[in-house]
């Protein structure tokens, strides 16, 4: 893209403050994950129905670990139906968000992050 062209309002990406702080707290506390899946409003009932079942009794460690694959395979969902990442080479700064829903979906799916992945 030349520095002429405009892309369309619809066709930029931006992270809000707000944006960054959840991405900090999601990549680097995973307390703040489960906080945000039982706090959250959700458009599914059954994602909500699963998280209730969860925490109807004293809670494991595995199920920590269910309630946050739970609500990030709600989340990458959501980013699925309504977010697009452009792939343009111009957009670099597009790849660390890229890399951080391969990370989440890697997670959601009980694969194991290696550690340089995780940094």
């Amino acid at each position: 893209m030349s520095p002429r062209e405009r892309p369309f309002r619809s066709q930029r990406i931006a992270i809000t403050h707000a944006g960054r702080m959840h991405h900090e707290m999601a990549t680097r506390n995973s307390f703040s994950i489960t906080e945000m899946a039982f706090a959250t409003p959700l458009k599914s009932l059954e994602v909500v129905d699963r998280l209730r079942a969860l925490k109807n009794h004293k809670m494991t460690r595995d199920d920590w670990i269910s309630a946050e694959r739970e609500f990030l395979s709600y989340c990458l969902e959501q980013d699925e139906a309504y977010v697009r990442i452009p792939t343009d080479p111009t957009v670099s700064g597009c790849s660390d968000a890229k890399r951080l829903t391969e990370l989440m979906a890697k997670f959601a799916r009980g694969e194991k992050l290696d550690d340089e992945e995780n940094r």
